[in-house]
């Protein structure tokens, strides 16, 4: 008899465990990088197809904006990073804080 109790209460335990561990979430620490390239000389104009390149110690990312000058990243880690765009001769410098308020980073660099 005192076997079943074991047992039964060892069934109990390891559910109510089982119960805890499935219900529990890993956070999405991930944030998202939005960097849109202009022309210094008409801020309103877009640049398509600029080279993005960020960079931090060990950490570096690059692509391409699309058709409309954008070029996005989700970043894994809060990071502050320094961004070089280029297209042709034209060149822009900044840097983007990504994860200050856990909030989308925003960044337009400037060409000229």
């Amino acid at each position: 008899m005192k076997l079943k109790q074991q047992t039964q209460l060892f069934i109990f335990i390891s559910l109510i465990i089982l119960s805890f561990a499935t219900s529990c979430k890993k956070e999405d620490n991930s944030m998202d990088v939005v960097i849109t390239a202009k022309l210094m000389k008409d801020t309103t104009q877009r640049v398509a197809g600029a080279h993005v390149f960020m960079s931090q110690g060990d950490v570096s990312v690059e692509g391409y904006t699309d058709n409309s000058g954008v070029f996005k990243y989700t970043a894994e880690l809060p990071i502050v990073l320094n961004v070089v765009v280029t297209k042709d001769t034209l060149k822009g410098l900044g840097s983007v804080s990504i994860g200050e308020y856990l909030e989308p980073a925003h960044k337009t660099v400037y060409l000229k």
